[in-house]
């Protein structure tokens, strides 16, 4: 039994342009000018869901926005050399100290260290800049393990967003 052999078409070139034209050539792909408004709308809410998550994820970020809060330490020792390293019961104030930053509850608000310290015969003074604290009505800074100072944010605004402390 023999089976029966396909018919064999010869290719022909289209002219996507004709196919409306003629009912004899196949339809124009899928991407003509009546799905235009559709692609937009779906690109515009492509866009939208970005910046939506963007924005929401700037806000929920512990440290984003908020205030740079400048922390000035003072430590006064006959003692202490230029290197700014403290010594006796100083030994944990130099270079690399932790300076964290906390709202009224204790929560974590910012933190940094401090860097080299500045030298004036009898004592040295570091600074050091905790960036983009949010807001709390209350702050405390700490540096090492010295205890914390605390000032309202209203007085901190007074004070330009600066704890100025000294030791010693």
């Amino acid at each position: 039994m023999t089976q029966p052999q396909p018919e064999q078409v010869e290719p022909v070139a289209i002219d996507p342009h004709e196919a409306d034209e003629n009912p004899q050539l196949p339809a124009k792909a899928a991407w003509n000018l009546s799905n235009r408004p559709f692609v937009v709308a779906a690109g515009v809410a492509a866009v939208l869901a970005v910046a939506l998550v963007v924005t929401l994820v700037i806000s929920i970020h512990p440290f984003a926005g908020g205030h740079d809060i400048d922390v000035t330490f003072t430590l006064t020792d006959d003692e202490l050399g230029e290197s700014c390293q403290g010594d006796g019961g100083y030994s944990d104030i130099g270079s690399g100290t932790p300076v964290r930053v906390t709202d009224g509850d204790g929560s974590l608000l910012g933190a940094g260290s401090l860097g080299e310290g500045a030298y004036f015969g009898g004592g040295c003074l570091w600074a050091v800049t905790i960036d983009g604290v949010k807001d709390a009505d209350f702050y405390s800074v700490e540096i090492g393990g010295r205890g914390a100072i605390s000032k309202s944010a209203t007085e901190l605004e007074g004070d330009d967003w600066t704890f100025d402390v000294s030791l010693g």
